[in-house]
């Protein structure tokens, strides 16, 4: 097992040399905080935060794919921005953040990942955290 991993770093190692500019987990210079924290979602093979950052750098800045990463990535500590979009009105974070939210499948939000898999309140809360707070998305 470890040595697939091995083999995918040294890959991704080498995609990123082609990379014109590399992508990083958080939007802006901010390294991410919180590097064990599990990502509990189903059918992704990436199981926490040091884990996506580290695959991060292997896609370019301006992809799809690192959208969908930076808008996870306040989940795994990346500084909210000021004008982000909350889940709770008064800007708290959410109060129960491990209940699965049935009726947002985590396909509607980001790339790649299985239609069956469904988010959690933390989860949505860090998608909406990349959104400004006058996006469509924001409710």
């Amino acid at each position: 097992m470890l040595a697939k991993y091995f083999i995918i770093i040294v890959s991704l190692s080498k995609a990123v040399l082609v990379s014109a500019v590399p992508c990083t987990t958080c939007s802006g210079e901010e390294k991410i905080t919180d590097p064990e924290k599990a990502i509990n979602l189903e059918g992704l093979a990436i199981y926490d935060c040091a884990t996506l950052d580290l695959l991060t750098g292997s896609q370019e800045q301006d992809s799809p794919l690192c959208d969908a990463i930076q808008s996870f990535g306040t989940f795994c500590g990346c500084p909210i921005q000021e004008d982000a979009c909350t889940l709770c009105y008064d800007g708290s974070r959410v109060a129960f953040p491990e209940v699965v939210l049935e009726e947002y499948p985590a396909s509607d939000y980001l790339l790649g990942i299985p239609e069956d898999t469904l988010l959690t309140c933390e989860n949505l809360e860090a998608v909406l955290h990349s959104k400004d707070h006058r996006s469509n998305l924001c409710m």
